[in-house]
């Protein structure tokens, strides 16, 4: 039991783990004693793991274990956080080890346990971690795994996706891979996926059997196409949104209220073709808005839902008859949904007139031309996407910074841009 160390922040499961090594020796002795008819007693207690009270990402692995005696194995679970789910607490452990990049704030919390696991091998030392794939999905894999892979390290097994399963009432909806670290060597390195190991020449930060390439997000596209940005946020509690029962009861009592109703879409309400509807007000007509009492109430519970929300919110409090953003086509527009089914053999996109406001689940290309609907139909986009965006679980995110913007597309002849538009 001398030979393990462990590092654990709950006092609980910090005590656990220690009765968990003892209970284990004594099974193992129960069997060698069977095996031999004699065995070391197991009482009194002897002298357990090493396994340490405290923060594995503040403390110095080396003062706990050093890595330098005899061969050494780094195994475990981390946590699985993203930004959002983050405490100040875990906020400052990763802004202490990734600080020196740009987007940190960005980063999973278990980015910090490859980043110090990096740090600590020697080459006598290797590691593995279950961890979400998000680690080797969009910004994460061209920020975190350069951080990781220097000083001659590399990936040298890893275990494709798999849903995580445990015996908790209510079960992670999460995704998992499960990475190896070494030094460089010229040992086998294999991927394993759906129970069979295929022996590869390289993994790469996407788990890909490739090269080592890193596709960095952009905010600007790199090919010679039009710009595409996030659709309409609300930010309005939910007021200013009609479905199609109440945007048809609204013009049944109070017909003059059909010029302040237009269509919104999302991504869930583009793919399943779910009718939805919106206020939308100009300044100059708001006084005629406010005689219909439907209206009226509704921009009074948007004024309630923002002058009682957060500081962005109360700064929209004075316009609360209008969404935050008021973003529209002048002709038409091509609407690409943020998340979809990897299940499907393309991301469903489409042209959209200039009267539908799209929302923000959705990115969109106002007055576009038509051909560049042919090009992020295609099957090359297609691969190119799969390889380089992230994933909500197993489904595709898209991202504008990191499929779009990214994708090189050479400068077509017009004739060939005509081929495409008659194909769209």
């Amino acid at each position: 039991l001398s030979q393990f160390y462990g590092i654990e922040l709950d006092d609980f499961a910090h005590e656990v783990a220690i009765l968990s090594l003892w209970l284990a020796e004594h099974q193992m002795n129960v069997e060698f004693k069977a095996e031999f008819g004699e065995c070391e007693p197991t009482l009194p207690l002897q002298k357990s793991g090493n396994i340490i009270a405290g923060n594995a990402i503040s403390l110095n692995w080396n003062d706990i274990c050093n890595n330098n005696e005899g061969e050494v194995f780094i195994v475990g679970n981390p946590p699985y956080l993203g930004q959002k789910k983050q405490s100040k607490n875990q906020k400052e452990d990763i802004k202490n080890i990734f600080g020196h990049l740009k987007s940190f704030k960005t980063l999973d919390y278990i980015s910090c346990w490859f980043a110090k696991a990096g740090d600590y091998m020697s080459k006598n030392c290797r590691a593995a971690f279950v961890t979400t794939n998000s680690v080797v999905q969009g910004t994460h894999a061209s920020m975190l795994w350069p951080t990781v892979l220097k000083d001659k390290k590399e990936i040298y097994f890893a275990h494709l996706d798999f849903p995580w399963k445990n015996n908790a009432k209510e079960k992670a909806g999460v995704t998992c891979v499960i990475i190896g670290l070494r030094h460089k060597t010229n040992e086998n390195k294999f991927l394993y996926d759906g129970g069979i190991r295929y022996k590869v020449e390289n993994i790469n930060n996407y788990l890909a059997n490739a090269k080592n390439i890193v596709i960095e997000k952009r905010s600007k596209p790199l090919s010679d196409i039009p710009l595409m940005v996030y659709g309409n946020m609300a930010l309005d509690g939910g007021h200013l949104l009609l479905n199609n029962e109440e945007k048809c009861q609204l013009i049944n009592d109070y017909p003059e209220s059909s010029k302040f109703i237009k269509q919104t879409t999302g991504a869930n309400e583009f793919i399943k073709g779910i009718l939805r509807w919106c206020l939308w007000i100009e300044d100059k007509e708001l006084d005629e808005a406010k005689t219909i009492p439907p209206i009226l109430k509704r921009i009074n519970d948007c004024f309630d839902f923002r002058i009682n929300g957060g500081d962005v919110a109360k700064t929209l409090s004075g316009r609360s008859h209008q969404f935050r953003y008021r973003h529209r086509a002048k002709e038409s527009q091509i609407i690409v949904p943020l998340i979809s089914s990897e299940r499907r053999e393309y991301i469903p996109m489409g042209v959209l007139d200039k009267n539908v406001i799209v929302q923000q689940t959705a990115q969109v290309l106002y007055d576009p031309d038509v051909f560049i609907l042919g090009i992020l139909s295609s099957r090359m986009h297609m691969v190119w996407v799969r390889a380089v965006a992230g994933k909500l679980e197993t489904r595709i995110s898209y991202s504008a910074t990191i499929c779009y913007n990214t994708f090189p597309i050479p400068n077509l002849s017009e004739e060939k841009k005509e081929i495409i538009r008659n194909l769209v």
